[in-house]
């Protein structure tokens, strides 16, 4: 992992103002037939970090959300990063963060939004979410 967080550093994530923006790698769940919990965050995490989906852990699995969170924290350190939670008001309107809200099979969804706007839902759906965001996190360096 390590060797990817190097690669991480030296410059593969897209900021919010580069023009690449649109093609960064979208990052599919695997996890959609309902028989088990979803994977849309670690989706969304491998999207913005342009990684395989196999080598980011299925946070969900962790327990509860609590864990859920920990398991995600401890691996964005790896690169440096932390996921923070925002309002969608509180955000740059041109940054690609991850939007967590009500999904249209009636459970917590997360989908990447930028400009405001979905940008990548994980699911085959595409259907994105039936309302305006709960929450968004924007990955953000680690200050050391």
């Amino acid at each position: 992992l390590s060797g990817l967080a190097d690669g991480w550093l030296r410059g593969r994530f897209r900021s919010a103002n580069s023009e690449a923006k649109s093609s960064m790698i979208r990052v599919d769940q695997r996890r959609v037939d309902g028989r088990e919990r979803g994977d849309c965050l670690t989706a969304c995490i491998a999207s913005l970090l342009e990684l395989p989906i196999e080598v980011v852990p299925v946070f969900i699995d962790a327990g509860g959300d609590l864990e859920m969170w920990e398991a995600c924290e401890a691996f964005l350190l790896s690169f440096g990063l932390s996921a923070v939670c925002h309002l969608p008001e509180d955000v740059d309107p041109e940054d690609e963060v991850v939007a967590i809200g009500a999904g249209p099979r009636g459970k917590a969804h997360a989908v990447l939004f930028s400009g405001g706007a979905l940008l990548h839902d994980p699911h085959p759906s595409r259907a994105g979410l039936t309302g305006w965001p709960w929450m968004v996190i924007r990955l953000e360096k680690i200050d050391g």
